[in-house]
């Protein structure tokens, strides 16, 4: 998943998966980050799923202006 595909989706959320892929890290990173709060995601049983507009403005918080 690309970041233009995240900003076009119409998807409350994407699988950790996806953000990590998005994020250049590896899934065990990514689930680590949500882990320790670093990541917006919410748990559905067993699997963590992020939460998509608190990605993109965590990832619009660290572009430079």
């Amino acid at each position: 998943m690309t970041l233009d595909e995240l900003r076009d989706s119409g998807a409350v959320v994407i699988t950790l998966t996806d953000a990590a892929e998005l994020l250049s890290v590896d899934r065990r990173t990514a689930a680590r980050a949500a882990a320790d709060g670093q990541l917006p995601c919410v748990r559905i049983g067993r699997r963590v799923l992020v939460i998509r507009e608190g990605l993109l403005a965590l990832l619009d918080a660290g572009r430079p202006t």
